[in-house]
């Protein structure tokens, strides 16, 4: 009988957590180990095949009942309250632990932001990152610290995925509410000016499938660095994600037909707001990830539709009895 895979997760009470807890746990081929920093977890954890451990990342010591020898550990964890010097303590911990305790594969989740201002307007793995703020710049360093001090006694993978949209995630939502609930003439200049400004979309579930893959995968991926992102997808931009929301939200249209304003000026308007990404036709390419194998199963119309159907819900449960 082939022996089953231990997954040591970090982080899984977050969005991307909970997605990847729900899709594991209707495997049967691994054990699950989560660390939570409280004792206030996802009721779901009560599983047999989960094994949840109170415990810190910046504490050394709890990490050696959570790692077991020959584990596949997942990294979502970010302390996004503490400091740069924390998340790097944090992050030399975690690394320390699956050396001294043999693990076999560690998948650190980053993000694809950690390009900041990157010159290109495709971007690669490759891409000299340009970080602009605090968040981006503390990401890259935590990556970098990663890669130092691994030593190659197991495989180290990082993954960096786009903007993650889906039930429950904040991206989309301000744009929904604008929609429905927002000036129309605000909504409607903002379209003119954004147009066909890439989004830079990937959905959740695609996510998880890419950390589920590269879990397992059979071959060695060690040292790898991954884009995970929907950008190959012709309607992952501002007009077709707005008319999608539009459309499933049942949002009204505008009485006047759209005017694409030139793209510099919404490249000028992203300066002005201090945003990393002032390039309105950059995308992020997953084609070395998909090389490995991996396809996104979910197409940005179906994703949009889950998105705008938990919305609605949503919002309804929110609404005060009577109205």
């Amino acid at each position: 009988m082939a022996k089953l895979e231990t997954i040591a997760i970090t982080g899984a009470s977050g969005f991307v957590g909970q997605h990847l807890m729900a899709t594991l746990m209707k495997h049967s081929d691994c054990n699950l180990r989560v660390l939570v920093r409280g004792k206030q977890y996802p009721k779901a954890y009560l599983n047999d095949r989960v094994k949840v451990i109170i415990g810190d990342l910046t504490n050394r010591d709890h990490l050696f009942e959570f790692i077991k020898p020959g584990s596949i550990v997942v990294n979502l964890a970010y302390l996004s309250s503490n400091s740069l010097q924390e998340n790097l303590k944090a992050a030399r911990n975690l690394m320390s632990v699956c050396k001294k305790n043999n693990i076999k594969r560690l998948i650190h989740c980053s993000t694809a932001a950690v390009a900041g201002r990157a010159k290109e307007t495709i971007v690669t793995e490759e891409t000299e990152c340009r970080p602009l703020n605090d968040y981006e710049a503390t990401k890259l360093e935590i990556e970098k610290a990663l890669m130092e001090d691994y030593g190659q006694q197991f495989e180290l993978v990082i993954i960096r995925p786009t903007a993650i949209y889906g039930p429950g995630v904040q991206n989309l939502m301000k744009l929904a509410k604008e929609l429905t609930d927002g000036n129309w003439f605000l909504c409607y200049l903002r379209s003119s000016l954004f147009n066909r400004r890439k989004m830079n979309l990937v959905s959740i579930e695609n996510v998880t499938q890419a950390i589920l893959h590269l879990s397992f995968i059979d071959k060695n991926i060690d040292g790898q660095v991954y884009i995970i992102s929907d950008d190959d997808q012709a309607r992952n931009n501002y007009h077709d994600v707005e008319r999608l929301l539009r459309k499933h939200l049942a949002a009204s249209g505008y009485f006047l037909p759209i005017i694409p304003l030139p793209q510099s000026l919404l490249s000028i308007a992203l300066l002005l707001l201090g945003r990393s990404n002032i390039n309105p036709s950059r995308i992020y390419n997953s084609e070395k990830l998909r090389g490995t194998g991996y396809s996104g199963k979910v197409m940005i119309e179906d994703g949009i539709a889950l998105f705008a159907d938990w919305y609605k819900k949503e919002n309804l449960r929110r609404k005060p009895a009577g109205q």
